[in-house]
């Protein structure tokens, strides 16, 4: 199997989640956990909307001065899909549906499994459809950590292992269609040699052999691997199936995934 750092031509990934902004940081003023917060508190869906679009509104001029000038702008990812938000957000698109595999796939039978930090979604596109699985992440065996300090060293590798676990459980599926080629992407920036950034599946930060430890398991599971592995980032996902979508004109065009928390990553084309 192939394995490689896969960076799309002209998209450059953004890491948003943490920036500061009203003195916390953007995922805790819109994200999954205010979400599933506003949701159990019996707010609808449609006024969530209107509620998060205000907050972007704001935190837009702290992205901006992050990511540089853009001109135009394409939200995506799961809170996109409340009722209204798209009438909320204005002039910016938005690119449908909550995960990114339809889009993303270079060619017709390319598996794509988008790990994200709350599910994972797993794409088959064929000729004529795009099939979806998805599978949420259980937060009682998978806890949000967003500050790994206060873990102990074993306890961040024990954790970093069950989301290995889970993770290769989805690609397992990817493998098992059999398709030639697959593509991962992961909630966390990504080197050149594959070393990951921090997300909040605890102890993936810096794990040089997260990916092939994910590969290796997911082999296992299916007894089967496919010819060739690309690996990117979920927002360089996004930024794809949003240019492949034609939501990307000339010049910069900033797209802004909203899941547990922004992500982002800018496109460039002439």
């Amino acid at each position: 199997m192939q394995v490689t750092r896969f960076r799309p031509a002209g998209i450059r990934p953004l890491e948003l989640w943490s920036l500061p902004f009203e003195g916390g940081a953007l995922w805790q003023a819109i994200g999954a956990a205010k979400l599933d917060a506003r949701r159990t508190a019996g707010e609808h869906d449609v006024s969530i909307a209107a509620e998060f679009a205000q907050v972007l509104r704001k935190a837009m001029t702290v992205i901006e001065a992050h990511a540089g000038h853009a001109d135009r702008v394409v939200f995506a990812g799961g809170i996109t899909g409340l009722a209204g938000f798209a009438q909320e957000v204005g002039k910016a698109a938005v690119l449908p549906g909550a995960g990114f595999g339809p889009g993303a796939a270079a060619e017709d039978e390319e598996v794509v499994v988008d790990v994200g930090q709350t599910a994972i979604k797993v794409t088959r596109r064929t000729p004529t459809s795009s099939l979806v699985t998805a599978l949420a992440r259980d937060i009682t065996r998978l806890p949000i950590i967003t500050d790994e300090s206060k873990l102990t060293r074993t306890e961040a590798r024990e954790l970093g292992d069950q989301a290995i676990a889970f993770a290769a459980n989805a690609l397992a599926r990817g493998f098992e269609t059999r398709a030639p080629s697959i593509v991962l992407g992961l909630p966390v920036t990504l080197d050149d040699d594959l070393s990951p950034g921090g997300c909040t599946y605890a102890g993936w930060r810096g794990r040089k052999d997260l990916v092939s430890a994910i590969a290796t398991r997911a082999s296992e599971i299916a007894g089967t691997t496919p010819a060739r592995l690309r690996v990117m980032n979920d927002a360089e996902l996004a930024a794809l199936a949003a240019r492949k979508a034609g939501l990307c004109g000339p010049g910069r065009t900033l797209v802004v995934t909203l899941g547990f928390g922004p992500g982002g990553a800018m496109v460039e084309q002439a």
